[in-house]
């Protein structure tokens, strides 16, 4: 798993590797989504080859 535990500092900040960065191929912008407990660290070019979450909801016949 490619999974890092981190800690925010005072200022409510967190530190992410350079190596998790450059394997996530984000320089710069980033799109930071919630799942469950978790956050994913996203390249915003990448995010957009995925349907809106709207469409998705739609072919599962799920309320958001």
């Amino acid at each position: 798993s490619r999974a890092t535990e981190v800690k925010m500092d005072r200022q409510g900040r967190i530190g992410i590797r350079r190596d998790l960065l450059k394997l996530a191929n984000i320089d710069g912008q980033m799109v930071i989504i919630g799942v469950l407990n978790k956050l994913e660290l996203w390249n915003p070019d990448d995010c957009e080859e995925f349907p809106p979450m709207e469409e998705v909801a739609d072919n599962f016949d799920i309320s958001l």
